[in-house]
């Protein structure tokens, strides 16, 4: 079986992905209001993307049993959307990492509106190799954020390093297909869309298992979140056809660069990548064993 070619993704890469596509987050996904740079999570209740964006938060902050005064690395925190949350939400002390320096302004300047900066710090690190005190977190976050690790077995290490004996790590991402790569034409729409998001490959769950093991880190809760996420996969499809139109004659007269147009391209991608099977969606917990480790796995 011919498999997914891997690419590494430069830290500065991924900081220009975020810095020059932000504007597409800003106009179609609410960014200013809910600064969300995730799928969101529909289910009972949920109606728009701007409460399925917000609910989210809610999922990870419940499943990763988030306790008020605990201390969370938000690790690829974005304009902070999480961070925030926690710290308002649960008074959680966090800190956020991005690769983006113009992410941690923003980050900066939201706190300062929603009156958490004095719960809240960020920094313009890689999570895959902190800098941060050992032991010092109960809670590690990686929201859509762990697929961009070009060795995510490297960040998970890294998460244990940081995480208290008994601490969690909660990860919502994509994972791929059994046979994702088995055609063709299959392997060269997961790479679009890798591309389009500056993403250096896709893993499979059972590989990524084994890699949390390595790890040191032990499973205690894995559910396929695919129908969450499905509504918001279809909107991004749905609103691909006129941003094409907008931003192929914006490329025309130099408005639009590269990056950006590829980064439309993924909204058309993602989702015939979805429809065909190739990728399914997870929430994941695990914990570094400690005094309060032993719970019963459930996977899914």
């Amino acid at each position: 079986m011919m498999h997914l070619r891997r690419t590494e993704v430069s830290a500065a890469e991924v900081a220009a992905y975020y810095d020059e596509c932000e504007v597409d987050y800003r106009w179609f996904w609410h960014l200013q209001r809910c600064l969300a740079m995730h799928y969101g999570y529909w289910d009972r209740g949920v109606y728009s993307l701007r409460r399925a964006l917000v609910r989210m938060n809610q999922v990870l902050a419940e499943r990763s049993g988030i306790a008020g005064g605990e201390r969370v690395l938000d690790a690829g925190c974005g304009v902070g959307g999480s961070s925030i949350f926690l710290a308002r939400e649960y008074g959680c002390s966090v800190t956020g990492l991005t690769l983006s320096a113009a992410q941690v302004q923003s980050c900066e300047r939201n706190a300062a509106r929603e009156g958490v900066t004095g719960r809240t710090r960020f920094a313009c690190r890689d999570y895959a190799a902190s800098g941060l005190p050992p032991a010092s977190f109960d809670c590690v976050w990686f929201l859509e954020s762990l697929c961009q690790a070009n060795s995510k077995e490297r960040a998970l290490r890294e998460a244990f390093r940081v995480l208290k004996p008994g601490g969690r790590v909660v990860i919502a991402d994509y994972f791929l297909a059994r046979n994702a790569d088995r055609r063709a034409q299959d392997r060269e729409r997961l790479a679009r869309w890798a591309q389009g998001w500056s993403l250096p490959d896709f893993i499979r769950d059972a590989e990524f298992w084994e890699q949390l093991e390595r790890a040191g880190l032990e499973i205690i809760d894995a559910r396929d979140a695919t129908d969450r996420i499905r509504p918001s996969a279809r909107r991004l499809y749905q609103g691909f056809f006129p941003a094409w139109l907008v931003t192929t004659i914006a490329a025309r007269v130099a408005w639009r660069n590269r990056r950006q147009t590829n980064h439309v391209w993924t909204a058309y991608h993602q989702y015939r990548a979805l429809q065909a099977g190739l990728w399914k969606y997870r929430i994941v917990v695990a914990q570094r064993p400690g005094a309060t480790s032993g719970t019963q796995a459930r996977v899914s």
